[in-house]
Protein backbone atom coordinates (compact mmCIF):
# COMPACT_ATOMS: atom_id res chain seq x y z
CA UNK A 1 0.00 0.00 0.00
CA UNK A 2 1.27 3.49 -0.85
CA UNK A 3 1.08 6.37 1.64
CA UNK A 4 1.48 10.03 0.89
CA UNK A 5 3.72 10.33 3.95
CA UNK A 6 5.22 8.13 6.61
CA UNK A 7 3.20 10.27 9.01
CA UNK A 8 0.14 8.42 7.68
CA UNK A 9 1.65 4.95 7.99
CA UNK A 10 -0.49 2.56 10.05
CA UNK A 11 2.50 1.37 12.07
CA UNK A 12 3.06 3.82 14.96
CA UNK A 13 6.72 2.81 15.24
CA UNK A 14 7.38 3.88 11.66
CA UNK A 15 5.51 7.14 12.29
CA UNK A 16 7.55 7.73 15.45
CA UNK A 17 10.89 7.17 13.72
CA UNK A 18 9.86 9.49 10.92
CA UNK A 19 8.85 12.22 13.37
CA UNK A 20 12.24 12.02 15.06
CA UNK A 21 13.88 12.97 11.76
CA UNK A 22 11.80 16.09 11.17
CA UNK A 23 13.24 19.58 11.71
CA UNK A 24 12.13 21.34 14.89
CA UNK A 25 10.28 24.04 12.94
CA UNK A 26 8.44 21.59 10.66
CA UNK A 27 4.70 22.32 10.88
CA UNK A 28 4.00 18.60 10.62
CA UNK A 29 5.29 18.15 14.17
CA UNK A 30 2.44 20.23 15.55
CA UNK A 31 -0.12 18.30 13.50
CA UNK A 32 1.24 14.99 14.77
CA UNK A 33 1.47 16.22 18.37
CA UNK A 34 -2.18 17.25 18.30
CA UNK A 35 -3.76 14.53 16.20
CA UNK A 36 -1.79 11.28 16.10
CA UNK A 37 -3.77 8.53 17.86
CA UNK A 38 -0.71 6.91 19.46
CA UNK A 39 0.87 8.53 22.54
CA UNK A 40 4.39 7.35 21.60
CA UNK A 41 4.17 9.18 18.30
CA UNK A 42 2.74 12.29 19.91
CA UNK A 43 5.50 12.17 22.53
CA UNK A 44 8.16 12.02 19.81
CA UNK A 45 6.63 15.06 18.14
CA UNK A 46 6.22 17.01 21.37
CA UNK A 47 9.86 16.41 22.27
CA UNK A 48 10.94 18.32 19.14
CA UNK A 49 8.43 21.19 19.03
CA UNK A 50 9.70 24.73 19.69
CA UNK A 51 6.36 26.53 19.42
CA UNK A 52 5.74 27.77 22.97
CA UNK A 53 1.95 28.36 22.77
CA UNK A 54 1.46 24.89 21.28
CA UNK A 55 3.55 23.29 24.00
CA UNK A 56 1.58 25.15 26.65
CA UNK A 57 -1.65 23.95 25.03
CA UNK A 58 -0.48 20.32 25.06
CA UNK A 59 0.55 20.48 28.71
CA UNK A 60 -3.12 20.53 29.64
CA UNK A 61 -4.91 19.33 26.50
CA UNK A 62 -3.36 15.95 25.71
CA UNK A 63 -5.25 12.97 27.06
CA UNK A 64 -2.12 11.03 28.02
CA UNK A 65 -0.29 11.93 31.23
CA UNK A 66 3.14 11.01 29.87
CA UNK A 67 2.64 13.21 26.83
CA UNK A 68 1.57 16.08 29.10
CA UNK A 69 4.70 15.60 31.21
CA UNK A 70 6.93 15.57 28.11
CA UNK A 71 5.20 18.72 26.85
CA UNK A 72 5.81 20.43 30.21
CA UNK A 73 9.49 19.43 30.25
CA UNK A 74 9.92 20.58 26.65
CA UNK A 75 8.21 23.90 27.39
CA UNK A 76 10.61 24.52 30.28
CA UNK A 77 13.61 23.55 28.18
CA UNK A 78 12.70 25.70 25.19
CA UNK A 79 11.68 28.87 26.99
CA UNK A 80 14.80 28.72 29.17
CA UNK A 81 16.99 28.61 26.07
CA UNK A 82 18.29 25.17 26.94
CA UNK A 83 16.89 23.48 23.84
CA UNK A 84 18.65 22.83 20.57
CA UNK A 85 16.65 25.46 18.69
CA UNK A 86 14.82 27.79 21.07
CA UNK A 87 12.97 30.81 19.63
CA UNK A 88 14.57 34.26 19.75
CA UNK A 89 14.90 35.86 23.16
CA UNK A 90 12.28 38.50 22.31
CA UNK A 91 9.71 35.78 21.56
CA UNK A 92 10.45 33.98 24.80
CA UNK A 93 10.24 37.21 26.81
CA UNK A 94 6.87 37.98 25.22
CA UNK A 95 5.58 34.50 26.01
CA UNK A 96 6.80 34.72 29.59
CA UNK A 97 5.12 38.09 29.98
CA UNK A 98 1.77 36.54 29.05
CA UNK A 99 2.14 33.42 31.19
CA UNK A 100 0.71 32.93 34.67
CA UNK A 101 2.35 29.53 35.18
CA UNK A 102 4.01 29.76 38.60
CA UNK A 103 5.99 26.53 38.13
CA UNK A 104 7.34 27.71 34.79
CA UNK A 105 8.27 31.09 36.27
CA UNK A 106 10.22 29.42 39.09
CA UNK A 107 12.14 27.28 36.62
CA UNK A 108 13.03 30.22 34.38
CA UNK A 109 14.11 32.37 37.34
CA UNK A 110 16.57 29.67 38.34
CA UNK A 111 17.64 28.06 35.06
CA UNK A 112 17.16 30.33 32.02
CA UNK A 113 20.28 30.93 29.97
CA UNK A 114 19.76 34.67 29.55
CA UNK A 115 19.89 37.03 32.58
CA UNK A 116 17.05 39.09 31.09
CA UNK A 117 14.74 36.08 31.26
CA UNK A 118 15.76 35.23 34.81
CA UNK A 119 15.18 38.82 35.94
CA UNK A 120 11.74 39.02 34.34
CA UNK A 121 10.75 35.72 35.96
CA UNK A 122 11.90 36.92 39.40
CA UNK A 123 9.91 40.16 39.04
CA UNK A 124 6.81 38.25 37.92
CA UNK A 125 7.07 35.90 40.89
CA UNK A 126 7.39 38.82 43.28
CA UNK A 127 4.35 40.47 41.71
CA UNK A 128 2.02 37.49 41.53
CA UNK A 129 3.19 35.05 44.23
CA UNK A 130 3.14 35.09 48.01
CA UNK A 131 6.70 36.14 48.88
CA UNK A 132 6.82 33.73 51.80
CA UNK A 133 6.45 30.79 49.40
CA UNK A 134 9.50 31.71 47.30
CA UNK A 135 12.01 32.55 50.03
CA UNK A 136 14.02 29.36 49.41
CA UNK A 137 14.12 30.01 45.68
CA UNK A 138 15.21 33.62 46.18
CA UNK A 139 17.91 32.49 48.59
CA UNK A 140 19.28 29.99 46.04
CA UNK A 141 19.31 32.59 43.27
CA UNK A 142 20.87 35.25 45.51
CA UNK A 143 23.65 32.82 46.41
CA UNK A 144 24.27 31.07 43.08
CA UNK A 145 23.26 33.17 40.07
CA UNK A 146 26.33 34.11 37.98
CA UNK A 147 25.16 37.72 37.50
CA UNK A 148 25.47 40.13 40.43
CA UNK A 149 22.45 42.20 39.39
CA UNK A 150 20.28 39.09 39.50
CA UNK A 151 21.72 38.02 42.85
CA UNK A 152 20.92 41.41 44.32
CA UNK A 153 17.40 41.43 42.84
CA UNK A 154 16.73 38.06 44.47
CA UNK A 155 18.31 39.00 47.80
CA UNK A 156 16.38 42.25 48.22
CA UNK A 157 12.93 40.74 49.05
CA UNK A 158 14.23 38.08 51.47
CA UNK A 159 12.84 38.76 54.94
CA UNK A 160 12.89 35.36 56.61
CA UNK A 161 15.50 35.13 59.37
CA UNK A 162 16.56 31.54 58.67
CA UNK A 163 16.97 32.17 54.93
CA UNK A 164 18.93 35.33 55.58
CA UNK A 165 21.25 33.39 57.88
CA UNK A 166 21.79 30.78 55.16
CA UNK A 167 22.38 33.50 52.58
CA UNK A 168 24.87 35.19 54.91
CA UNK A 169 26.86 31.96 55.09
CA UNK A 170 26.58 31.09 51.40
CA UNK A 171 27.56 34.56 50.19
CA UNK A 172 30.57 34.91 52.47
CA UNK A 173 33.68 35.46 50.31
CA UNK A 174 31.59 35.29 47.12
CA UNK A 175 29.49 38.46 46.90
CA UNK A 176 30.22 41.35 49.26
CA UNK A 177 27.06 43.31 48.44
CA UNK A 178 24.71 40.37 49.01
CA UNK A 179 26.61 39.35 52.12
CA UNK A 180 26.31 42.89 53.49
CA UNK A 181 22.60 43.04 52.65
CA UNK A 182 21.94 39.77 54.48
CA UNK A 183 24.01 40.89 57.48
CA UNK A 184 22.27 44.28 57.73
CA UNK A 185 18.84 42.72 57.33
CA UNK A 186 19.59 40.22 60.10
CA UNK A 187 20.75 43.01 62.39
CA UNK A 188 17.51 44.89 61.70
CA UNK A 189 15.47 41.80 62.50
CA UNK A 190 17.35 41.33 65.77
CA UNK A 191 16.72 44.96 66.72
CA UNK A 192 13.03 44.64 65.89
CA UNK A 193 12.68 41.38 67.85
CA UNK A 194 14.40 42.94 70.86
CA UNK A 195 12.02 45.89 70.57
CA UNK A 196 9.03 43.53 70.32
CA UNK A 197 10.13 41.71 73.47
CA UNK A 198 10.63 45.07 75.22
CA UNK A 199 7.12 46.16 74.27
CA UNK A 200 5.72 42.89 75.65
CA UNK A 201 7.57 43.47 78.90
CA UNK A 202 6.29 47.05 79.16
CA UNK A 203 2.78 45.86 78.52
CA UNK A 204 3.10 43.26 81.29
CA UNK A 205 4.50 45.83 83.72
CA UNK A 206 1.67 48.27 82.96
CA UNK A 207 -0.97 45.57 83.38
CA UNK A 208 0.56 44.47 86.68
CA UNK A 209 0.49 48.05 87.99
CA UNK A 210 -3.08 48.54 86.76
CA UNK A 211 -4.44 45.64 88.80
CA UNK A 212 -2.69 46.54 92.08
CA UNK A 213 -5.36 47.18 94.70
CA UNK A 214 -3.50 49.54 97.00
CA UNK A 215 -1.83 52.64 95.60
CA UNK A 216 0.23 54.87 97.88
CA UNK A 217 -1.61 57.74 99.54
CA UNK A 218 -0.24 60.38 97.16
CA UNK A 219 0.21 58.07 94.14
CA UNK A 220 3.72 59.37 93.50
CA UNK A 221 5.39 55.95 93.54
CA UNK A 222 2.89 54.57 91.04
CA UNK A 223 3.16 57.67 88.85
CA UNK A 224 6.93 57.24 88.78
CA UNK A 225 6.56 53.57 87.81
CA UNK A 226 4.14 54.54 85.05
CA UNK A 227 6.58 57.19 83.79
CA UNK A 228 9.37 54.60 83.62
CA UNK A 229 7.16 52.14 81.77
CA UNK A 230 6.04 54.88 79.38
CA UNK A 231 9.62 55.90 78.67
CA UNK A 232 10.62 52.30 77.96
CA UNK A 233 7.56 51.76 75.76
CA UNK A 234 8.35 54.85 73.68
CA UNK A 235 11.98 53.74 73.33
CA UNK A 236 11.08 50.25 72.11
CA UNK A 237 8.27 51.56 69.89
CA UNK A 238 10.76 53.79 68.06
CA UNK A 239 12.96 50.75 67.32
CA UNK A 240 10.15 48.42 66.25
CA UNK A 241 9.23 48.23 62.57
CA UNK A 242 5.60 47.84 63.55
CA UNK A 243 3.51 47.24 66.67
CA UNK A 244 0.65 44.77 66.74
CA UNK A 245 -2.70 46.42 67.36
CA UNK A 246 -3.54 43.86 70.03
CA UNK A 247 -0.40 44.78 71.99
CA UNK A 248 -1.07 48.50 71.65
CA UNK A 249 -4.65 48.00 72.86
CA UNK A 250 -3.48 46.05 75.92
CA UNK A 251 -0.93 48.70 76.82
CA UNK A 252 -3.36 51.58 76.37
CA UNK A 253 -6.02 49.83 78.44
CA UNK A 254 -3.52 49.31 81.27
CA UNK A 255 -2.39 52.95 81.09
CA UNK A 256 -5.98 54.16 81.17
CA UNK A 257 -6.62 52.06 84.28
CA UNK A 258 -3.52 53.40 86.05
CA UNK A 259 -4.26 57.02 85.18
CA UNK A 260 -7.86 56.61 86.35
CA UNK A 261 -6.65 55.43 89.78
CA UNK A 262 -4.11 58.23 89.96
CA UNK A 263 -6.75 60.78 89.06
CA UNK A 264 -8.97 59.49 91.86
CA UNK A 265 -6.12 59.92 94.37
CA UNK A 266 -5.45 63.51 93.27
CA UNK A 267 -9.09 64.43 93.79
Amino acid sequence: MWFKSKIEHPDPEIRRKHVEQLEADDAALIEVARDDPHPDVRSAAVARIVDLPVLQELVSADGDQRVREIASARLHEVIAGNGDSSPALESRLAFLDSSADDRLMRFVARSAQEPALRKVAINRLLAQTDKASIQDLLCDIAADDPVQEIRQAAAQPIQDKDRLQKLLERSRGRDKSVHRLARDRLEQIQVHWAAREGLEECCGDAEQLAVEHHFSADGKAEAARLARVTGQWDLHAAAADQIEQQLTSRYQAARDGIESKLAAIRI
